[in-house]
């Protein structure tokens, strides 16, 4: 049993394209995801706070909701990774945790938001001592476009784009085609015109 924790991407193509990846290996996929939502808001909700005690595996896709947050914060880096192990502490010990970055966000994207807030976020989850109980996957190593770059969202296209670079990652697809080298079998055909 899998439980599948976002924000507006998860609820969106870029989360039920990864489903069907899941559930394709024989999963059982939970999903809970709220749009705006970051870190700070799945530390206090209580479906969250009780489903992570019953699952087998916890799958967590945040960080862009947070790209504008801790901005009162000396050191946003640190204040992150704070909510951080507050999320991941909630995680019973022994349990399969993957945590999925943020896309990339060009410079000058999304809006009013600052690229290098983008970066905090992603530092924060780079940090040694988040990888210590989840698995990272980063998800600004996959190659995606926007048609409208000032959108925080994926079109369906790229959603997949997207979800199908995080589940080659996460081992979910193959990720070369394999070819087989076998020769192929001749079919054997008769001369009509043998006499028995």
């Amino acid at each position: 049993n899998i439980l599948f924790v976002g924000d507006s991407h998860t609820e969106g193509y870029f989360g039920q394209n990864l489903k069907k990846n899941l559930t394709q290996s024989n999963n059982t996929v939970k999903v809970l995801s709220m749009v705006g939502s970051g870190v700070a808001y799945w530390t206090q909700n209580k479906q969250f706070v009780d489903q992570v005690k019953s699952t087998d595996e916890v799958i967590i896709a945040l960080g862009t909701n947070d790209f504008a947050s801790y901005r009162n914060c000396q050191n946003k880096t640190v204040c992150f990774e704070k909510k951080i192990q507050k999320m991941i502490a909630l995680i019973p010990p022994g349990k399969k945790c993957t945590w999925i970055g943020p896309p990339k966000y060009q410079k000058g994207s999304f809006k009013e938001i600052p690229y290098s807030d983008v970066q905090y976020v992603i530092k924060a989850l780079k940090d040694t001592r988040i990888n210590s109980k989840c698995t990272f996957i980063d998800s600004s190593d996959c190659i995606l476009t926007r048609a409208n770059p000032n959108d925080v969202h994926f079109n369906l296209e790229q959603s997949k784009v997207w979800s199908d670079c995080i589940a080659k990652q996460m081992k979910l697809i193959p990720t070369t085609i394999k070819i087989s080298t076998e020769p192929i079998a001749k079919t054997k055909t008769e001369d009509i015109n043998s006499t028995p």
